[in-house]
């Protein structure tokens, strides 16, 4: 699992305004981050899905959008 830390100076108010807004949103202060990064990304090196394709599950639909990785043999 990858992990990226961010850190703010001591002045700073963003940690206690990430805290009340997750309070807010009833959600983790990580799990605010991790949405609040997926918005900003949007579809941002994600692929096109061919023409024509059916995926046979959603781990399939998600590999070919790019959104996972295939697993490693």
């Amino acid at each position: 699992m990858r992990e990226y830390l961010i850190r703010y100076q001591s002045d700073e108010s963003m940690p206690e305004r990430i805290d009340a807004r997750a309070t807010e949103c009833d959600i983790t202060p990580e799990q605010l981050i991790q949405r609040a990064i997926t918005q900003y990304m949007g579809d941002y090196g994600l692929k096109t899905l061919p023409e024509g394709f059916e995926a046979g599950s959603l781990r399939e639909l998600f590999e070919a959008k790019g959104l996972m990785k295939p697993p490693t043999k």
